[in-house]
């Protein structure tokens, strides 16, 4: 059940309750939930927007309810406060220093009361006003990996002015969170996660669909695929389904990204959801390249040879990554892209085994990145120095990139240079903004047209 029904399965609920007993009210409630149940299944792209546009007032009411209640009492103190001392006067509290108190025994001794400092109350007022800017700005600025970002960092120029990216940051980052130990690859996305922006169903990133036939496509691909930076309805997978549908060849898309998956684990993922599907896919496609590459490359091209083998990012450790047996212990630039090209030729062939059996056809797909956009903007340079990538450390990336990119069987099609023409669009080495995935599902859809045609009945 999309958000939009189990949003309006309560209103619905409560609105015949209220018919039943007989409150007029309850019809209003009704009629709007059930215009909300039809939109939600009608046009689920329309009712996120209507999604989106309840939390933006709600969220816009609870900050000016913040403000009201905290902010303003607390600056009005201090304002007050300041200005009183300057004219000598304190309105806030006019009697200071003691007071005498009649003894309760009525000997008729007497006790002094002490009356609060000034300087208590403004430090009172200060500390309240520190403590709720704080908040709030721990609020506004909570990134993926939920924690507090410094206001006084930029965000990258490729974020600003995207709708509602606080809140998808926030939600990726409790989603990254809540991954779980997997015996076949590593992790797995979480069984479900109901955000408002990112969502999961059945261990799958939410993709909107676009059509409710068509041919069955699974979307393999690491943290691009699954839709880092970009809400539900503006990842790759929901994009492609709605390009698609739009040019006249509907089809049904399931996105099975995971964060830092490489091609290998793809495999793997594959041949286990293809053991457990209720549906098999109609086509299958990898998108992928650039962690493959980051494995194989670490940081020896960067610092030197390593000593020790390469190994995929973890979220836990004893995460597989591709098992190459008889890795040499020392390479030069040439033999490790020779070895990431034969490890990630490998994946494909087994992939190609397991959808195989089954009859299905396996298309490989090589992304896009920052290292293999010519140019880059100025802000994407700018963001890759804050990631403490210079011009040298860039140079020599770019080459590996390229290198293995020539290395890739025939087979493979290169959308490396789908985002050259593009305006600012990455966010950092790899991940792009909602923009950049919308180009990336268009050069999608146009290469893998003929295919798709293929299997209409």
């Amino acid at each position: 059940m999309s958000r939009g029904l189990r949003a309006a399965l309560l209103p619905l609920i409560i609105g015949a309750a209220l018919v039943a007993l007989g409150h007029r009210l309850g019809w209003l409630v009704l009629i709007m939930a059930l215009a909300r149940y039809q939109l939600a299944y009608a046009a689920p792209a329309a009712d996120a927007a209507v999604d989106r546009g309840i939390r933006q007032v709600v969220r816009a009411v609870g900050h000016a309810f913040t403000a009201v209640l905290f902010v303003v009492p607390a600056l009005l103190a201090v304002l007050v406060g300041v200005v009183g001392r300057l004219v000598g006067s304190d309105p806030l509290h006019r009697t200071t220093g003691w007071s005498p108190v009649p003894s309760a025994d009525g000997s008729g001794a007497e006790r002094s009361r002490g009356r609060t400092p000034r300087l208590a109350l403004a430090a009172t007022a200060i500390i309240l006003l520190a403590a709720t800017t704080v908040w709030v700005v721990r609020d506004r600025s909570s990134a993926g990996t939920g924690k507090t970002v410094s206001a006084i960092v930029p965000r990258a120029e490729a974020l600003q002015g995207q709708e509602d990216i606080d809140e998808v940051l926030e939600e990726e980052g409790a989603v990254f969170r809540s991954y779980q130990p997997d015996p076949v690859v590593g992790w797995n996305l979480p069984e479900r996660f109901d955000g408002s922006a990112v969502s999961v169903e059945d261990h799958r990133r939410t993709t909107v669909q676009a059509a409710d036939r068509g041919p069955l496509v699974w979307l393999f691909g690491g943290s691009t695929m699954f839709g880092s930076n970009q809400r539900d309805d503006r990842t790759i997978a929901s994009r492609f389904a709605a390009i698609s549908t739009a040019n006249g060849r509907p089809v049904r898309v399931v996105n099975w990204g995971r964060h830092a998956f490489t091609a290998y684990q793809q495999a793997q993922l594959l041949q286990h959801e293809l053991r457990r599907a209720d549906e098999l896919p109609d086509l299958v496609v990898f998108y992928d390249g650039f962690n493959d590459v980051a494995v194989g490359v670490g940081t020896s091209l960067l610092e030197g040879p390593s000593t020790e083998p390469p190994r995929a990012p973890s979220i836990a450790e004893g995460s597989p990554a591709e098992p190459s047996r008889g890795r040499p212990r020392w390479m030069t630039p040439a033999q490790r892209y020779d070895q990431i090209a034969a490890d990630y030729r490998k994946a494909g062939d087994l992939a190609r085994r397991a959808a195989a059996a089954h009859g299905i056809d396996v298309v490989r797909v090589w992304q896009p990145s920052a290292f293999t956009r010519r140019p880059l903007t100025r802000g994407e340079r700018v963001q890759l120095a804050r990631l403490g990538i210079d011009d040298q450390a860039l140079q020599t990336l770019r080459t590996a990139h390229e290198e293995v990119g020539r290395r890739l069987p025939p087979s493979v099609i290169d959308l490396s240079g789908a985002l050259d023409d593009a305006p600012t669009v990455f966010v950092d080495e790899v991940h792009t903004n909602e923009r950049g995935a919308e180009l990336v599902a268009e050069a999608l859809e146009s290469a893998l047209a003929g295919r798709v045609r293929d299997l209409e009945p």
